[in-house]
């Protein structure tokens, strides 16, 4: 090799080494702010919709624990022989729109006795699997397992007149109203699940639940 070419060779080695290192360096800062950028949004977004869960489920435990100590409820110990009761909770579920499958006010037997819908009194309601206990302000709430897309939440209706409970107040909210939530959430590159404290899922946007992610998994 001639020493023309050695100089050569040696001015695009020393010229290469160093744009090499500055490219190289300015990719990694590219991709380090990339990625900041990727998880900032992913923590915004999940903030957003826990958020927005939070809001949407608090509502309807803050309507159990409410509604459960109105005068009206005390009906629940005359059979609701006037349907007070029972024009109540249609009121409720009207006024909720699309929130609520059905309320329900079940005597210490398990039976309707007022409902939202006519057709329920007179039933035997049995309560299913328990998924959470929660002690609010205004009382016990038991979250039922998630079953036929709705959330039943039942809280007692205790007695104002002697001791003990005349039944318990039972909301059946519709639980696509949050899936609906999670749906929009989500986008083909990415997927919403909602975990309780002990690692269960709780809900699973809609992909997601067409790869098998059910409640209680």
């Amino acid at each position: 090799m001639t020493i023309r070419r050695l100089l050569l060779a040696a001015f695009l080695l020393a010229g290469l080494i160093p744009a090499s290192s500055v490219t190289w360096l300015a990719f990694e800062r590219s991709r380090t702010a990339m990625l900041d950028e990727i998880e900032q949004g992913i923590d915004r977004s999940t903030a957003a919709t826990s958020a927005e869960l939070d809001r949407l489920l608090l509502e309807r435990l803050l309507n159990a624990t409410t509604w459960n100590h109105l005068e009206v409820m005390q009906d629940l110990r005359l059979d609701d022989v006037d349907k007070r009761l029972s024009v109540f909770l249609a009121e409720m579920k009207r006024r909720y729109g699309s929130a609520y499958v059905d309320l329900l006010a079940v005597d210490t037997r398990g039976r309707v006795v007022a409902s939202s819908s006519a057709g329920r009194i007179g039933q035997h309601d049995v309560a299913g699997a328990a998924w959470m206990t929660l002690d609010l302000p205004g009382g016990q709430v038991r979250l039922e397992r998630i079953a036929a897309d709705k959330l039943r939440i039942r809280t007692d209706i205790e007695s104002s007149f002697t001791e003990g409970k005349l039944g318990e107040l039972v909301l059946e909210y519709d639980w696509r109203q949050l899936l609906g939530r999670l749906d929009a959430a989500a986008d083909p590159s990415r997927q919403v699940l909602v975990v309780d404290g002990q690692h269960r899922v709780v809900a699973a946007s809609a992909e997601l639940r067409q790869a098998g992610a059910e409640p209680g998994a």
